[in-house]
């Protein structure tokens, strides 16, 4: 089963991800990046801030970006009636 890196970054800085995580294919990977996008939004949320400069790079063994999602695309905002 492949390999998949998972690192944060915000076009400046980047967080890499240390080891890698086993995923059958691309529809995991996808549900994995929204999953640790909302969880790291959420903590972010919790400590008064909302960054939606943040996103997710996901790289496969080789390196190479397979897949990115941007937070901002990770949830909908609901506007107040």
């Amino acid at each position: 089963m492949p390999h998949f890196l998972f690192h944060l970054r915000d076009g400046v800085d980047r967080t890499l991800d240390p080891e890698s995580v086993e995923l059958p294919d691309m529809d995991a990977v996808k549900r994995k990046a929204l999953e640790a996008a909302r969880d790291v939004t959420a903590h972010g949320i919790i400590d008064g801030k909302l960054d939606l400069n943040l996103r997710i790079d996901v790289e496969d063994e080789n390196e190479t970006i397979v897949y990115t999602l941007a937070f901002r695309d990770a949830f909908e905002i609901v506007p107040p009636d």
